[in-house]
Parts: structure tokens; C-alpha cells; sequence
């Protein structure tokens, strides 16, 4: 089997209960994206047998740590006024209780208005969150559930930032199909904005989506989106704000 073959669609993986998606696309974009795969395939992952080892590294190790979030608005008189839906990052935990970094732009509120939130794990399970920490520079909201009965993983941060060119994987819920898991390239890097572009196409659906590197560990938070890719926050901001929210002394 040739190893275009193994890029057809947008190479999305879908994983949905027991099922695997994979969509079709016959756009320009996309055969430039294949190419882009099959330079992948050829220089990074030398056989086939460990693309796909690494797509099943995925979802049994990184899986458990990516939730779908809903933010539920309500009026000042408790009338549902919206639900936005989102993804998150479970990177800390103390006994039964899981630490998760969401997108702040997806909790915002008018004066009077109230928010709820409530966090879907891997295997649908549904927890009432709590919110903790909102930073005041970087878009990030700290939320977190407790979880006695269902045993959910925490991801591992990266100590270094991926490289321009270098494939990564977004995971969260993607195109409203949870458990969903797409890969690209970097794009582009802005140190100053401590922002990295990638060639992975998304919606706000994966807004607090986690990217991971072939190591299986963060590299970034989706927390934007450039002509429907993937824009997220590098891990030195991450970490600075959760280095803030733990001297804060609200952990």
C-alpha cells in the first residue's frame, strides 16, 4: 500500500465510540497538505507500522486527558441564555480532583449573567466544574471536577517548543465529533505573542484543544483560529500560568 494512501481526506481521525472517520477532500489545500504528509511519512516515521502506533499511542495515553467542555450562560433571573461548547486540558491532579485548562475566550460573560460549567471525559461520563483561576494575560481559564469513580489521566508538558515544520497532532472535539484527533504541520512561530500557526484545519469546537508532538506530550493549547487552522498558546505561557494560579494559593 502506498503511503499516499494513507492520506486521503483531511486526515482526521475520528475515533467515536469503537468507529474511525476519515473524510474525504479533494481540495488544493489538501493535496498540499498530502504532500506534506507523505514527506512526513518518508522522513520522520520510516515504516507505516509506527504512523500507526503512534495514532494508537494517542488515544489509549492522551485520550483520557482531553474533555469536551460546556459553558452554560444564564440571565441574573437563571433563564438558560446559551451554551457554548469547548475542549480542555486535564494536566494536574490531587487525589480526586483533576485541574483543567480551558479557553478563557469561551467563558465571558456580560454583568448579571452567570456561568456553569460542566466537563464530558473521554468515556461521555458528565462532572460539574468548578471555575478557579483566570489569568489576567493569557487567554486561559483553570477549572476542575472531582472524579471518585472514573480514573482520567493527566498529560504531560513538554519541556521544549516544536520546531516550524514539525508534525503535530490537535485532539478535542473536533467538527462536534468528540474524541477526535487531527494532524499538521507548524506553520509559523511568534515568539513575542508566544503563539505557534499550524496547517491543521479547526473550528472554535477545539478551542482549549490540546497539540502534542510524536513524544505524546503538550506542546500548545488551541486557542485560536487563521482561516480555520489551528492557532495555539506554547507551553511557556501555559506553564507561567499555572505557576500563577499555584502562588495564587487557590489549588
Amino acid at each position: 500500500m502506498k503511503k499516499s494512501i494513507l492520506i486521503i481526506a483531511i486526515f482526521l481521525f475520528f475515533l467515536s465510540g469503537c468507529g474511525m472517520y476519515i473524510g474525504e477532500e479533494k481540495s488544493e489545500d489538501f493535496k498540499t497538505l498530502s504532500y506534506q504528509y507523505d514527506a512526513y511519512l518518508d522522513y520522520d516515521i520510516s515504516e507505516e507500522k509506527e504512523f500507526f502506533e503512534l495514532i494508537n499511542q494517542t488515544m489509549i495515553e492522551i485520550m483520557p486527558s482531553v474533555v469536551k467542555v460546556e459553558a452554560r450562560i444564564f440571565s441574573n433571573l437563571n433563564i438558560l441564555l446559551e451554551t457554548r461548547i469547548s475542549s480542555g486540558v486535564i494536566y494536574n491532579q490531587k487525589l480526586d480532583e483533576y485541574f483543567i485548562l480551558i479557553d478563557q475566550n469561551q467563558t465571558k460573560i456580560l454583568p448579571g449573567q452567570k456561568i456553569e460549567f460542566r466537563v464530558i471525559d473521554y468515556m461521555n461520563n458528565t462532572h460539574m466544574a468548578k471555575h478557579l483561576y483566570s489569568d489576567q494575560t493569557e487567554p486561559l481559564t483553570i477549572i476542575s471536577i472531582t472524579s471518585k469513580y472514573y480514573h482520567l489521566k493527566t498529560i504531560d508538558i513538554s519541556s521544549h517548543l516544536p520546531k516550524v515544520g514539525e508534525p503535530v497532532l490537535l485532539l478535542g472535539n473536533h467538527f462536534s465529533i468528540q474524541n477526535a484527533t487531527s494532524m499538521g504541520l507548524i506553520t509559523a512561530y511568534r515568539a513575542d505573542l508566544k503563539r505557534m500557526y499550524t496547517s491543521i484545519p479547526s473550528d472554535t469546537l477545539s478551542h482549549g484543544g490540546a497539540i502534542i508532538n510524536n513524544q505524546l506530550n503538550l506542546v500548545g493549547i488551541q486557542i485560536e483560529l487563521d482561516d480555520n487552522q489551528s492557532i495555539f498558546i506554547t507551553t511557556d505561557a501555559i506553564l507561567t500560568v499555572i505557576n500563577y494560579f499555584e502562588m495564587s494559593g487557590q489549588e
